[in-house]
């Protein structure tokens, strides 16, 4: 069985997985989870996200190694491309305040950092 599968079937999350990654910049998850541990607002940690993630994306090349291969974000969000349990290509949207629960879900179970 392939590793995607095998993700999949331990309940793969693609928002988490995105989450993971962090902002993509030097010490963004670090600074991320000061704010978080100083500010337990919901909507202040949603603005927090939207300035620390910026404008911008990344891809993975390769990417059929990987279940989640594309970001992108903007003001509103962020667009994550993945792939299923069938190897087809997804795309969703997620808002700043989405993946701001989701990083506190994870930094309260220690799988953030």
């Amino acid at each position: 069985m392939c590793e995607q599968m095998k993700r999949f079937l331990k309940g793969f999350s693609p928002i988490e997985e995105y989450a993971k990654i962090g902002s993509g910049f030097l010490g963004g998850k670090e600074r991320i989870v000061k704010f978080f541990n100083s500010n337990n607002s919901i909507a202040d940690r949603a603005e927090f996200l939207k300035k620390e993630y910026g404008i911008g994306g990344f891809g993975i090349p390769g990417k059929k190694m990987w279940v989640v291969h594309s970001g992108q974000t903007d003001g509103r969000g962020s667009t994550i491309e993945y792939y299923n349990e069938n190897m087809h290509n997804i795309k969703i949207f997620v808002t700043y305040k989405q993946i701001a629960e989701t990083i506190n879900d994870l930094i309260e179970r220690g799988e953030y950092i």
